[in-house]
């Protein structure tokens, strides 16, 4: 059930300035995810067929897609999952505070 929509969100809790690192993610690649992913059967040798999480090489294209979000304190960054999403690398001497949320349907929850 990982194709199906699950909301993530971060709640910044200080100002996150372009140096300070932070969320990034690759715009409309939810769409194009399923497709991705076949092409790239290492990933699933590597990480599993149910792993949600993994780090992709520096060299792997897609990366020159990433766009950097910057936001203030008080902001909320929402965005589907299945966008390929991260973190860049805190080249700052500040700190970066947020909250991470996920929200999806009730349905996707397995019952003991």
């Amino acid at each position: 059930k990982y194709f199906q929509l699950h909301v993530q969100a971060a709640l910044n809790l200080a100002d996150n300035k372009e140096k300070d690192g932070g969320f990034q993610l690759v715009p409309g690649f939810h769409h194009h995810i399923s497709e991705w992913a076949r092409e790239r059967p290492n990933l699933r040798e590597r990480f599993g067929p149910y792993t949600t999480f993994c780090l992709l090489p520096g060299t792997e294209p897609i990366n020159t897609r990433a766009v950097r979000i910057t936001a203030r304190a008080g902001s909320l960054i929402c965005w589907d999952q299945r966008t390929l999403h991260g973190s860049a690398p805190n080249d700052s001497n500040r700190p970066r505070y947020a909250q991470f949320f996920k929200m999806f349907p009730k349905a996707t929850i397995q019952s003991d």
